[in-house]
């Protein structure tokens, strides 16, 4: 079975990497139920959620891009604890965070982000 849950994988991640729609889940899980390997759903999903850590790039995220030299130091201490150890970088930025930066590499999330510790705050302060 684990080369049929392979390739099932492979197709599903190839599915993702080119924007499949719901059309095509909806069209794979009756192709899994016409096969009646509807039972292998599960493996195939834990294949494709490791397959995806392993190909995750390291990610930091910033409030505004003019914070990269800001926290640089901070980033590069950060990326030397993770366990998919990237020195290169992909930035991207989201305004919703407020301040900060995020760290994203090999599954693992270090939040340094004000958005998060005014979060922790307030749920310290009503408890």
């Amino acid at each position: 079975m684990q080369p049929l849950i392979r390739r099932y994988a492979t197709l599903v991640m190839d599915a993702l990497k080119h924007g499949a729609s719901d059309a095509y889940a909806e069209a794979f899980i009756q192709y899994l139920k016409k096969r009646g390997h509807l039972s292998l759903i599960p493996a195939v999903l834990n294949r494709v959620t490791r397959l995806q850590k392993a190909e995750r790039k390291t990610t930091v995220t910033l409030a505004r891009a003019t914070d990269a030299d800001r926290f640089a130091a901070s980033i590069a201490a950060n990326l030397t604890t993770m366990p998919h150890r990237d020195a290169t970088y992909a930035v991207s930025v989201d305004e919703r965070i407020v301040g900060g930066y995020r760290v994203e590499a090999g599954g693992k999330l270090v939040d340094r982000t004000y958005r998060t510790a005014l979060v922790r705050l307030y749920h310290s302060s009503i408890q």
